[in-house]
């Protein structure tokens, strides 16, 4: 996840969104109307909130829309159905390539795995590989781009959240599970 400050039209709006689930606190940056960017898998609120800092968001209370987005993402923690393309996301603007890799990760079924060179394949880019890498290590928004779900061909390959690989390895693990009906 990327260190670098969000920038947008008003850091004044911001609001910082945390709660606790499975997979460790997870922390949404919103305008109150999308998510901006998220922080998870920090073990506990003060390091979670520490690595906030650099948002420039006043701590807050969910409003309705809110709720039901961390209502969301707590049961996709739980390995419950939810589908988190659902949730309203500005997706940051970058390079056509940057761009193009977003939307092809961002395309990535829940259970199902890309490798770094397929990603660049799909994009257009097929030579790029190492370039998905570096786009992926900073995206902003994980689980609404799903890099979680890109993976090296000897291995799983990086993962910037506080836990790293363990955590990227519960993703995938708790995403090929079968959901049982009824």
């Amino acid at each position: 996840m990327n260190r670098k400050s969000i920038k947008a039209d008003n850091p004044a709006e911001h609001r910082l969104l945390c709660l606790s689930t499975k997979l460790g606190w997870v922390g949404l940056l919103s305008d109150g109307s999308q998510v901006l960017a998220i922080k998870m898998g920090y073990p506990n609120q003060d390091d979670l909130l520490g690595a906030c800092r650099d948002w420039q968001a006043a701590w807050s209370r969910p409003n309705d829309e809110e709720k039901q987005w961390l209502i969301g993402i707590r049961q996709y923690a739980a390995g419950e159905p939810f589908d988190l393309q659902s949730l309203p996301v500005q997706i940051p603007q970058g390079t056509s390539f940057q761009n193009r890799v977003r939307q092809v990760v961002r395309g990535i079924a829940a259970g199902e795995v890309l490798t770094y060179g397929e990603v660049a394949r799909r994009a257009g880019f097929p030579n790029a590989a190492r370039a998905v890498g570096t786009v992926m290590s900073r995206n902003q928004i994980p689980l609404l781009i799903p890099c979680h779900r890109v993976v090296g061909t000897s291995g799983l390959g990086g993962f910037s959240a506080p836990s790293g690989i363990s955590l990227k390895q519960q993703l995938l693990d708790m995403e090929r599970q079968p959901i049982a009906v009824g």
